[in-house]
């Protein structure tokens, strides 16, 4: 089962930056700082942020998987979008019955616009692992279960139950993808993205 979320990534795999903040207020103060950079002296636009959206991802558990042909990995497509200069995500792992979703007023987008700051949600007490892809055939392989496929090793994360991240990358073509290494459990994962850069529409 494949799922497709536009989403933004951004600026060069040489010289990424990847920013190991994860408190929304670290992030909150690179966002202020790169939307109040004053640009007028460059005749540079101000960069604003776009809301790129939302996805929730089912992983069952690795017992699902064995005995009933469930999938503990899954992923989502990242099409990239020209004028991103940074961009930022929050990944909600969750219990895989919940139907739990963001407020409006909740939301990664809605806090980041608005300098809001709230304590990470993270209700379930497992956690998964997330790995970036750049390229089809290594995202099919991590989705079928191989251990040969390559990831952006400095951007995983492992074993987190709720994480924020903020990185400067860019790549025309990009995935996320979730896997659950719980014997039990499966999980849902809230992935939300949101763009800050210089957009035509």
């Amino acid at each position: 089962m494949k799922k497709f979320l536009i989403i933004t990534f951004l600026s060069c795999f040489v010289g990424t930056t990847v920013y190991s903040q994860n408190t929304l207020l670290d992030i909150l103060t690179i966002v202020a700082e790169g939307l109040n950079s004053n640009n007028n002296a460059y005749n540079a636009p101000v960069p604003t942020l776009k809301d790129l959206g939302t996805v929730k991802l089912d992983v069952n558990s690795t017992s699902n998987e064995f005995w009933s042909g469930g999938k503990s990995r899954n992923y989502c497509a990242v099409p990239v979008p020209d004028g991103t200069t940074k961009w930022f995500y929050r990944a909600t792992v969750l219990p895989i019955e919940s139907n739990y979703s963001y407020a409006s007023n909740e939301t990664l987008y809605y806090l980041l616009s608005n300098n809001k700051k709230v304590d990470l949600y993270a209700p379930s007490p497992y956690g998964v692992n997330i790995k970036f892809f750049n390229h089809s055939g290594e995202i099919e392989s991590f989705y079928q279960g191989l251990s040969t496929y390559k990831s952006y090793q400095q951007l995983n994360k492992t074993n987190t139950r709720t994480t924020l991240g903020a990185i400067d990358f860019y790549q025309p073509k990009f995935w996320i993808g979730i896997q659950n290494e719980n014997q039990m459990d499966g999980l849902k994962v809230i992935v939300e993205v949101v763009a800050m850069g210089n957009f035509s529409n």
